[in-house]
């Protein structure tokens, strides 16, 4: 596979982290220990610029922002 021009050889380790990794983020979602957390906000289209800004100075940290237009 190639990146921006370089080589990148697939690596079977990595591909069999990730398996465990997503078979133990599907069971941690089963059984309600991991959470979405959107957050609805006000201004449509217009406020999702507002919901960048708090983004890039660290207001708003693991959540979900969502907009209703």
């Amino acid at each position: 596979m190639k990146f921006r021009g370089n080589d990148m050889p697939a690596k079977p380790e990595d591909f069999e982290f990730a398996k465990k990794q997503w078979s133990l983020t599907e069971k941690l979602l089963a059984e309600g220990k991991l959470k979405m957390m959107p957050t609805v906000r006000q201004g449509g289209l217009e406020g999702v610029f507002e919901g960048l800004e708090d983004l890039r100075s660290g207001k708003v940290s693991a959540q979900k922002l969502v907009y209703k237009i």
